[in-house]
């Protein structure tokens, strides 16, 4: 299934371009035309899969509604502006950009950019996704941990048979060992 792409577009001149570029690579493109449109409920609310900007230069209306957007409804974002200057590459790039070309609009770039734009996307999600799963991995750990130094100073027993009395109780429960874990804890913590 084709992505789709929201082409926001304040050059009327400039739109057959894109649609163009995009029509080569199997885009569907919904294209508006002025950037003082809200982008995160257009994005929000359409099947969307790619924004692209074609504007004069990013400013903080535009910058503070991308960084919403990257927030709660997370899409690749393309910018290309006419004029633009180091502090507003790095200011929309973290607001979620995720190519911003300065004055280097031509069609036949349009698709590799967007690739290029669509690969460090998915690349950063990867990254964020590992990164939550290690810092639950690394909070499960702690109250495992915990629980276990509850269940040795409770039952006056080894970590080791802390540790596999925490897991049966798991096993018996069908419950994961974290749940577990976290449960004993909020005991200990309510007997306090």
């Amino acid at each position: 299934m084709p992505q789709r792409a929201l082409l926001i577009s304040d050059y009327q001149e400039h739109i057959s371009l894109f649609e163009t570029a995009l029509a080569q690579e199997s885009y569907p493109v919904d294209t508006i035309v002025g950037s003082n449109c809200d982008v995160f409920a257009l994005a929000s609310h359409r099947t969307i899969d790619l924004v692209i900007f074609d504007i004069h230069s990013p400013d903080d209306a535009i910058l503070a509604k991308l960084q919403k957007l990257s927030i709660e409804h997370p899409l690749p974002v393309v910018m290309f502006v006419i004029s633009g200057t180091s502090d507003h590459a790095v200011a929309a790039t973290q607001a979620g950009v995720c190519a911003f070309i300065v004055d280097g609009l031509q069609q036949q770039r349009i698709g590799p950019i967007i690739a290029a734009a669509l690969a460090r996307f998915a690349l950063r999600n990867q990254l964020q996704q590992e990164l939550h799963k290690t810092r639950t991995s690394l909070r499960e750990r702690k109250l495992i941990e915990r629980a276990k130094g509850l269940v040795i100073k409770q039952h006056q027993c080894s970590e080791d048979e802390a540790y596999q009395a925490l897991r049966k109780l798991a096993m018996d429960r069908n419950r994961r060992l974290a749940d577990i874990a976290e449960a004993i804890i909020d005991t200990a913590t309510l007997m306090d």
